[in-house]
């Protein structure tokens, strides 16, 4: 699950699959851009050279952008 305040890719992808349907991922070299509606995050970072983990902070902001954070945060307690 989570570790050292990483999250895993596929757990934020599960939790996006539920909090925010519709939304699209569009990943890149080094970032990943996630639109849902008329919201728009561009900072995540793909997670190369960490196997996948994601800081804490960057999936906060993502929910809190996409205005999710309540429904992230029962999907992903650690938030």
């Amino acid at each position: 699950m989570t570790s050292k305040g990483q999250i895993h890719l596929r757990e934020i992808r599960r939790m996006l699959r539920e909090c925010a349907p519709g939304h699209v991922w569009d990943e890149k070299d080094h970032r990943i851009k996630v639109t849902h509606g008329d919201k728009i995050y561009w900072k995540l970072p793909t997670g190369h050279g960490s196997g996948g983990q994601i800081q804490r902070p960057h999936v906060r902001k993502l929910a809190q952008v996409l205005e999710i954070l309540d429904c992230a945060k029962r999907e992903i307690p650690s938030l």
